[in-house]
């Protein structure tokens, strides 16, 4: 369960600087995590019915409209907080 964990921490920072730095981010790695966003997402939605596996949800349909080229720095800078607040305490819990 660590390594899980772990694994969902360091995917949810590499989400991070990809929204944060969409610009720079290549497009395949784009789509692969938008993948993984909606999926884990939509996953833990069907698994837990936690509230943040909306917000993971959003994040990866937003990171589409970043994909192609539209782009609201409020968006941007919110969603980049979250998933940079959710892959740290990740991480932290993690190492418990």
């Amino acid at each position: 369960m660590r390594i899980l964990r772990m694994g969902l921490g360091i995917l949810d920072a590499i989400s991070f600087l990809v929204i944060s730095f969409h610009y720079l981010a290549p497009k395949k790695l784009m789509i692969y995590i938008i993948f993984y966003l909606i999926i884990k997402g939509l996953f833990f939605i069907l698994v837990s019915h936690d509230f943040a596996s909306y917000i993971d949800m959003a994040c990866g349909f937003y990171l589409i409209f970043l994909y192609f080229g539209f782009s609201i720095s409020f968006l941007t800078v919110i969603f980049s907080v979250y998933l940079a607040q959710k892959a740290v305490l990740t991480l932290i819990f993690a190492r418990i």
